[in-house]
């Protein structure tokens, strides 16, 4: 989770605003979009994938200045839970090759909540598919009330 979220903040928020906004553009257009290539310890390349789910966004249409909103409140959620001791909590599927991590990034608007929730999938080999996915904000309303 965080060399995911350091990818995703070098990437989209320390970016220059041309180049985010590309990257934005891509993936709400439904593109996987090759982010960068980290080399690990080992000197092995691996390289970091992005693909974002906004089919559960809630408001009139979800635009480059909401997503990047949403990304920098998903981002410092993970940074403040890494730093705590309280577990974070992974939800895998089944072979344990993808994952979801339980820190979810709020952003409101008026009354309108938004949720985003970052998934890792790793069965490609040497390549971390990430996915920036939109969730019904309902299923949230107990941690936000």
């Amino acid at each position: 989770m965080t060399m995911a979220g350091n990818v995703l903040f070098k990437a989209l928020l320390e970016a220059t605003r041309a180049d985010a906004k590309r990257v934005y553009k891509e993936i709400s257009d439904g593109k996987r979009v090759q982010l960068m290539s980290v080399r690990m310890d080992d000197q092995t390349e691996l390289r970091f994938d992005l693909h974002l789910d906004h089919s559960e966004y809630r408001g009139d249409r979800l635009n480059f200045r909401s997503f990047r909103d949403g990304l920098a409140s998903l981002i410092s959620a993970m940074s403040e839970a890494l730093k705590g001791e309280a577990n974070i909590p992974v939800f895998n599927e089944q072979g344990g090759r993808s994952m979801l991590f339980g820190v979810p990034g709020l952003t409101q608007v008026g009354d309108q909540v938004n949720v985003l929730m970052l998934a890792a999938d790793m069965r490609e080999p040497g390549c971390v598919q990430l996915k920036l996915q939109y969730m019904e904000p309902g299923q949230f309303q107990a941690q936000t009330a």
